[in-house]
């Protein structure tokens, strides 16, 4: 086929959606036999599927949608549950908006308005990198980012453990007399506040400063078996106590006198 006849048929390509359609055949005349001519010359050229190729291009959404975050502002300082607010528009219609935070996506929305509840505690306090991605029916997208610095507050979890205290002196079962140094060691995950010493459940004296020293008269009690306690105690109000058993001996039995 010569140039110049593909150039005539290439010419009447306004025709070639007719050809796709059959609707040349529809009609009994000699114009309609023409046109089934055309259109069989178009379609044993190929030109007829190359102008429907075409055509099918020139009509493609290629165009992507414009997005941006209107809230949060860029650098602002955020905490706990925040509104993420979206702009997003497309030549043809805005499918789907993902919000994405530090690259994961978080959560989608499919209508207007695109505004996201976003929970920042779910990240780490430190600078956050927002991200909203918008796409269109045809698959085009596009996105928009900014930098928000998270700031929320931990609460450290409630202290529930005791202090460690014990009596280190006097030893078990030792016999004591006159005014003595009792000794306490006693510690605390987070701080020891006050340390009480009881002798037989009264108490002797209080320390709240380490070393936990008492100086303790036992002339204070009868002599015989006596039950040393001490309690430490932790700003939370935990505390514990530890226990020994000395003996009192401060009567002294004088010495027999003999008979004249």
């Amino acid at each position: 086929m010569s140039q110049e006849i593909r150039n005539t048929l290439r010419s009447r390509a306004a025709d070639i959606s007719e050809c796709n359609s059959g609707t040349y055949g529809k009609a009994r005349d000699l114009t309609a036999f023409r046109h089934f001519a055309l259109c069989v010359l178009l379609t044993m050229t190929g030109i007829a599927v190359l102008g429907t190729a075409q055509a099918s291009r020139r009509s493609r959404d290629t165009q992507p949608p414009t997005v941006s975050i209107t809230s949060p502002s860029s650098g602002a300082t955020i905490a706990g549950v925040v509104s993420v607010s979206v702009s997003a528009t497309d030549n043809v219609g805005v499918k789907r908006v993902d919000l994405l935070v530090n690259g994961a996506t978080v959560t989608s929305l499919t209508a207007s308005p695109y505004t996201f509840s976003w929970n920042s505690a779910t990240v780490a306090n430190g600078s956050v990198t927002l991200s909203a991605k918008a796409y269109d029916a045809a698959r085009n997208s596009a996105s928009a980012s900014e930098t928000v610095t998270v700031a929320n507050t931990t609460t450290p979890p409630a202290d529930t453990q005791a202090p460690t205290v014990t009596i280190t002196s006097p030893t078990a079962g030792n016999t004591l007399k006159g005014t003595v140094a009792v000794s306490v060691s006693a510690s605390d995950n987070v701080g020891v506040t006050d340390v009480d010493l009881y002798a037989n459940a009264a108490i002797v004296g209080s320390a709240t400063t380490s070393p936990y020293m008492f100086s303790w008269n036992t002339s204070t009690v009868s002599d015989g078996s006596v039950t040393l306690q001490a309690v430490a105690y932790d700003a939370a109000g935990n505390h514990s106590n530890a226990l020994t058993n000395v003996t009192v001996a401060n009567t002294t039995t004088p010495p027999p006198t003999s008979s004249p």
